[in-house]
Formats: structure tokens, C-alpha cells, sequence
């Protein structure tokens, strides 16, 4: 493996140029769930309506607005729209401007959207009542707050809602094509769609077209650098290899470099990217999920760890006990030894082979599991987290069971030998 990377070293652009290939994909295939969540979400379920930042709002509702809203919020949102008569209408904003004119909206939107469907007051009644100084805007903040907290952990769900009904019903009353608006979204999100999964299937191609150029590139050096070797061999080299096994290594082997030089570029190095990408994207969906992600990839490393290092150990001091006691005691008593070896080894290697391997797996499995899920605090996540490092234990057993065999075969053949 290290020889393969020094192979590619040689390569660093092309290497280079691939990783960044490999972003954009990754980028382009972890972004389509997103765009089609976007479609379903917004274009079918809101019409098109992404939010509270209508391109337009009447007079009486724009003023509305402003009851549920603090002067900052106000002097931005007047920043945002311009008068128009008796409508306001949303200035060009990029698309910073326009998420956080979104959330600047989105509660007093649901305020008046509530307030327009309790059939109590209209928002026309609303804003007269507050000019004439009958309610204020400490009541209705305090109003809003006993709203929010009765609405509990959908609370931002809720108020979107709320907030693309009220354009909804805003659009309606300007006469707007709520089919139009819908139709348009789902075109451009469409496109967009289209688009990534265009790049994609580019930076893919160009990932397997530079990769193949590399790993054809190194397979043509291995190949000169064997045929200069082999050039200078003498009769007795030459017959100590044979002519059969230089051509394999000259041909087959070099072809297997190639393939796993191929397979390093295009496999090896995208399974980092989109398992980064995709951490960073679920970590910024803001669901409060993001633990899980930590669980997980703690569960993983910890179940890597435990059972590579608990079956390794098992395997060798299952193997090396049994083995090497086995073969003492055949090499001085014959038949007999072999079989107090046969005992002795099975006997030794599986306790200690068993003690060894099991108590670093659990270790290696608790600290890391039990780290990962502490850190969260959970108290079930904690007792998911035991769960698994036991498991890894019940992993490593099997490891041991591995060696203890590989030192029963090894002991019942030099006994059966030294017979």
C-alpha cells in the first residue's frame, strides 16, 4: 500500500484534480434529497410559497405586520418593501437578505394569520383598534409569547405554516395565479434537479477518465521499470524466476496495481467525502438529530476497534500458547506429549486467548461506545451504548474461538508428525 501511494504521489495533479471532482459530486448528489425535499415540501404542499416574504402585501395587512413586530424588525422589513399606492412590494434581495426577511416575518405573519382566521376581529379592526391606543404592543407580545409556548416544540413548524397562508390568502386578494406561482417553482426546482445530476454525471466521467489515465500511467512505469530490471538478469536469475512467473509478474500483476489504482481514485477517496458531506448536511438540517450521527459513528469505531484488536489478540495468543506448548512437550515425549500438549495448549490458550481477548474488546467497545453516547446524555442512548461494548465482547470470543483453533490444528499436526 505504501509503494501504491508513492506511485501516486508521482501523479499530484491528477490526484489534485480528482479529490476536487469527487467534492462536486459529492456536493451534487448530497444536495439532490434537499431539492427534492424543497419540491415536495414547498412546491406541492405551500404552492410555490417559500415563505413570509410575499413580493407583495396590501396596505392593511403590511401595517398589521408591523403591531407583532419590535422597531428593529420594523425598520428592516420597511427596508425591504416600497410603497406602491396601496400595496407593498418586496425590492430585489439576495438570497441572505431574503432568509433572514423570512424570519424577521414568520411570527408576525402567524400572528395575523391567526388573528384574520378567528373570526373574532378583522386585521383592518386590528390595526384601528391599535391606532386608537385600545391595544398595545406590549399586549399583543405578551399574547404572542403565550401563543408560542401553548404551540410547544411546533411552534417554528406551526408558524410557518401560518405565514404561507397568510400570503396565500394575500396573493388571492391581489389576484394572483396561485397555479402560476406553483408551476414556475416546481420548474425551477426542476432544473435545478436537472442540473446537479448534469455535473454530477460530468465530474464523475471526468473522475473515471483521469483516473484511468493515472492508473494506465503507472501501470506503464511498473512495466518499464520491470523490463529494465528483468533486461540485466543473468541465465541463473533468469531460471531461478522461470520465464513463466516473469511474465505473470510483467502482465497480471501489473494489471491488478492498475485496477487497485483505479478503484483507490474513484472509491477509496469519494467514501471520506460523502461520509464528511453528509455529517456536515445532517448537522446543519437543524432537526436536533444530530446526535445520532455521533452515536453511530462511535457504535462503528468502536465495533472496528474492539473486534479487530480483541480478534488479533485472541488469534495470537490462542495460536502462540497452544502452539508453542503443543510442540515442546511432542518434541520431548512423543505420542504422549502431543497429547498433554493438545491439552495444555487448549487448555491455556483458551483461557488466556478468551481472558485477553474479551476483556479488550468490552474495553475498547465500552470507552469508546459509552464515551460517544455519554457525551450526548442520554440516559438510554448510555444504556444502548453497554449494550453494543458487550457485543463487542460476544465479537471478540469469536476471534478467540479463531485462535484457539488455529493452535488445536497446529498442535494435532506436529503430533501427529513427531508419531
Amino acid at each position: 500500500m505504501g509503494k501504491l501511494i508513492k506511485y501516486l504521489a508521482e501523479h499530484k495533479l491528477a490526484v489534485f484534480i480528482i479529490l476536487l471532482l469527487l467534492v462536486v459530486q459529492a456536493f451534487c448528489d448530497l444536495s439532490l434529497p434537499s431539492y427534492t425535499s424543497d419540491i415536495v415540501d414547498v412546491g406541492i404542499q405551500q404552492s410555490g410559497i417559500e415563505g413570509a416574504a410575499a413580493e407583495k402585501y396590501t396596505q392593511k395587512t403590511y401595517e398589521a405586520l408591523k403591531i407583532f413586530m419590535n422597531d428593529e424588525d420594523i425598520a428592516y422589513m420597511d427596508e425591504c418593501y416600497d410603497a406602491d399606492g396601496e400595496v407593498y412590494v418586496r425590492r430585489n434581495l439576495s438570497s441572505k437578505e431574503l432568509d433572514k426577511l423570512n424570519n424577521t416575518l414568520l411570527t408576525a405573519a402567524g400572528m395575523v394569520y391567526s388573528v384574520q382566521t378567528s373570526g373574532q376581529y378583522s386585521i383592518a379592526e386590528l390595526v384601528d383598534g391599535y391606532n386608537a391606543g385600545l391595544v398595545t404592543r406590549e399586549a399583543l407580545s405578551a399574547l404572542t409569547q403565550q401563543v408560542e409556548a401553548a404551540m410547544g416544540d411546533m411552534a417554528a413548524s406551526m408558524k410557518s405554516q401560518m405565514a404561507v397562508e397568510l400570503v396565500k390568502s394575500e396573493y388571492t386578494a391581489l389576484n394572483y395565479d396561485l397555479n402560476a406561482i406553483q408551476r414556475h417553482y416546481l420548474l425551477i426546482m426542476g432544473a435545478k434537479m436537472l442540473a446537479m445530476t448534469l455535473l454530477m454525471v460530468a465530474a464523475a466521467i471526468g473522475v473515471g477518465f483521469i483516473g484511468a489515465r493515472t492508473a494506465a500511467a503507472i501501470g506503464r512505469d511498473l512495466r518499464e521499470k520491470l523490463f529494465t530490471k528483468v533486461i540485466g538478469f543473468s541465465n541463473a536469475d533468469i531460471n531461478k524466476f522461470s520465464t513463466a512467473s516473469l511474465i505473470t509478474r510483467s502482465t497480471n500483476d501489473v494489471q491488478q496495481v492498475q485496477q487497485v489504482s483505479v478503484m483507490m481514485l474513484r472509491i477509496v477517496l469519494y467514501a471520506p467525502i460523502i461520509g464528511m458531506g453528509g455529517i456536515i448536511k445532517v448537522t446543519g438540517t437543524d432537526t436536533g438529530m444530530g446526535w445520532i450521527i455521533g452515536v453511530a459513528v462511535g457504535a462503528v469505531l468502536g465495533l472496528a476497534v474492539g473486534f479487530v484488536v480483541g480478534a488479533l489478540l485472541g488469534l495470537a495468543v490462542g495460536f502462540t500458547i497452544g502452539a508453542a506448548l503443543g510442540l515442546g512437550v511432542v518434541v520431548r515425549a512423543g505420542a504422549v506429549g502431543a497429547l498433554l500438549g493438545l491439552a495444555v495448549g487448549v487448555a491455556v490458550g483458551a483461557v488466556v486467548g478468551f481472558t485477553v481477548g474479551t476483556i479488550v474488546g468490552f474495553t475498547v467497545g465500552a470507552i469508546v461506545g459509552f464515551a460517544v453516547t455519554s457525551i450526548v446524555g442520554l440516559t438510554l442512548v448510555v444504556s444502548d451504548g453497554c449494550t453494543i461494548a458487550v457485543g463487542f465482547g460476544v465479537t471478540t470470543r469469536t476471534g478467540v474461538a479463531t485462535g484457539i483453533g488455529f493452535g488445536l490444528l497446529i498442535t494435532i499436526f506436529f503430533g501427529n508428525t513427531r508419531t
